[in-house]
């Protein structure tokens, strides 16, 4: 059976360390840990230079020539992390920050627990270390080891261990327990946030195609006509996925933009393939609306291409509220149009200015039409796919 990993990473270089000691009594001790695998991490075995890599780590473009990339692979091995680690000058060593900053995405989302050492067991190295574990992207624990000077001096010149400490060894306990927990938590955490991606990727590859293919970022007629086997294909792929999106289960997908995106083409443009010419069509509709409104306050729109906006924005141009017809006609104003001539929002913001509603839904709603609609629907050379 599979046990997440964790490393226990041993923060000092210098001869004469101390570091060793407490890195190996906190592997005994999570012997007993019978959920978690453990191992020992030597920064002496990654002899790293100062940072100067080309790229920033930051951008996930490392470039790292060895030993910088044996040492971003191993860290990347891991589910978690503790940290042991001396306080020099109110701070953890040199090295250690450094071998931290040449990391990233590695270590996102990963727990981090802390056995500080030095004079006052290492306080404030551990809150200067949980600090850049945050900006890092991973979860300090709350409970940390400090071993003081009674139990240091015990062990440097009595001859004692750590082990002897039964105040140390109730501490690791407590913060293995944690950490346990997170890494567990944060396991499953990322392998749902993988398929989530997944999942989006899949949406937005079958609605857009993939980047780079002939066509690409091109109007696709499939969207606004009706089709059967494109009607039948999302369908048979998608249709649990809008079940699961009518629900609110895929709510957290809406606060990222490609997220938002596929979360507005389930809601707003598969209920018209899948449900043609039924009410279900328009079900998801007002859900649809809010998704787009929520992307658009967090400006997630600014950081799509035009022609994937265009679709973030149809909720509004699918609204029977002159409102939102109003703001449809803003939006897509600003967007490149490249050949379609006068915008798709022309046509809707007209028939709700007339209407107040779409006549095309009449029908399909149950809804009786006035006789000025039934002339108008009579009039229309094409039947929209908004209706």
């Amino acid at each position: 059976m599979y046990r997440p990993r964790i490393g226990i990473v041993i923060g000092t270089t210098r001869e004469g360390r101390f570091g060793e000691t407490p890195a190996q009594w906190i592997l005994d001790v999570a012997s007993g840990q019978t959920d978690l695998d453990f191992e020992i991490v030597d920064l002496r075995e990654y002899p790293l230079s100062f940072l100067g890599e080309p790229k920033s780590t930051g951008a996930g473009d490392y470039g790292h020539s060895d030993p910088g990339s044996r040492w971003t692979m191993e860290m990347a091995r891991f589910d978690g992390y503790v940290f042991v680690t001396a306080e020099y000058n109110h701070s953890i060593s040199g090295v250690l920050k450094n071998a931290i900053d040449h990391l990233g995405s590695e270590v996102h989302n990963k727990p981090a627990a802390f056995v500080g050492y030095g004079g006052v067991g290492g306080v404030r190295a551990v809150e200067q270390l949980r600090l850049v574990c945050i900006e890092l992207q991973m979860a300090p624990t709350r409970t940390a080891v400090h071993i003081g000077m009674e139990p240091y001096m015990g062990v440097s010149r009595e001859g004692k261990e750590l082990r002897d400490f039964d105040s140390l060894n109730r501490k690791a306990r407590a913060m293995l327990e944690e950490l346990s927990w997170w890494t567990h938590t944060l396991k499953a955490g990322r392998k749902e946030a993988a398929g989530t991606e997944e999942r989006i990727e899949e949406i937005l590859g079958f609605w857009f195609g993939q980047e780079g293919d002939p066509g690409y970022g091109e109007f696709r007629k499939a969207w606004f006509s009706a089709e059967p086997d494109f009607d039948r294909e999302i369908r048979d792929r998608f249709l649990a996925t809008y079940v699961e999106a009518r629900e609110g289960k895929l709510d957290r997908w809406q606060h990222e933009p490609r997220g938002a995106l596929a979360l507005v083409i389930l809601l707003d443009q598969f209920p018209r393939n899948v449900f043609r010419n039924s009410p279900g069509m328009y079900e998801t509709d007002e859900k649809a609306r809010s998704v787009a409104d929520s992307a658009l306050s967090k400006s997630c729109d600014k950081q799509l291409p035009a022609f994937q906006r265009w679709f973030l924005y149809m909720p509004f141009l699918h609204s029977e509220n002159l409102a939102d017809q109003h703001k449809a006609t803003e939006l897509f104003e600003a967007v490149e149009h490249g050949s379609n001539g006068s915008g798709p929002g022309d046509w809707h913001l007209r028939t709700i200015e007339r209407f107040g509603r779409f006549p095309h839904r009449n029908e399909i709603l149950g809804r009786e039409s006035t006789p000025e609609e039934i002339e108008f629907l009579e009039a229309q050379n094409t039947t929209k796919q908004e209706a």
